[in-house]
């Protein structure tokens, strides 16, 4: 596969519940960023201290709704990962994570040297399309996703190129997209974007390195 670009059950570890709408960014970042920030790291187990705090920020931005409550929100970790919050005015939680690991590589005018070096990544990869997929899957329901709600998942190996072309080249890094079961798939070629769940996962260090939930409601996948 090239790379391309909660349930209705509602885990409170996995999101965060306010009474009212919140009067400032700052109170937003403390209050629900920060929190939902740490508790992501701790429970898909990276690579970083799940306590952090503002210290480790590189930087962040708010903007609240103008004609309901809630907000979408960013924020930038100075270690590379990047998070994306919504609120509705009464729940939150994020919408997009990455690690900040490159996953692709435009190899269209890349020097023999760097195509090599990518090659070289390639080699450390320590998964295959099953464990790949597996890994995807732990992901998945991590994030408090479950797979009957979804259509069974698009997955494969980031490349370049198409298999059996000699310039072929598999990353080591595998993505899996769920797209919603009330979802109709053949809508994509009207240009449609479907509600879906996207999990990218490393061959080299097995974690997560990027989750985008689209086009669904705070809180719930329906």
């Amino acid at each position: 596969m090239k790379a391309v670009g909660f349930t209705a059950l509602i885990l409170t570890a996995f999101l965060f519940s306010c009474s009212r709408q919140p009067e400032s960014e700052e109170q937003v970042l403390k209050e629900t960023m920060l929190p939902l920030a740490q508790e992501f790291v701790r429970r898909n187990g990276l690579p970083y201290d799940g306590g952090f705090g503002t210290n480790s920020i590189k930087k962040y931005s708010v903007d609240f709704y103008d004609k309901k409550p809630g907000f979408n929100s960013n924020m930038a970790l100075t270690n590379g990962y990047y998070f994306m919050f919504w609120g509705d005015g009464t729940n939150s939680e994020i919408m997009f994570f990455s690690a900040g690991t490159k996953t692709t590589y435009n190899l269209a005018r890349a020097s023999k040297a760097q195509i090599e070096a990518v090659k070289a990544l390639s080699l450390r990869n320590k998964l295959n399309d099953k464990s790949a997929l597996e890994l995807a899957k732990h992901f998945f329901k991590l994030q408090g996703h479950k797979e009957e709600d979804f259509h069974p998942p698009e997955f494969g190996p980031n490349t370049w190129g198409e298999k059996g072309d000699p310039d072929y080249i598999q990353y080591p890094f595998y993505m899996a997209q769920w797209y919603r079961k009330d979802a109709n798939v053949k809508d994509r070629e009207k240009g449609i974007i479907l509600p879906n769940v996207t999990i990218t996962v490393s061959g080299i260090t097995s974690n997560l390195v990027d989750y985008a939930k689209n086009i669904m409601a705070v809180g719930r996948d329906f």
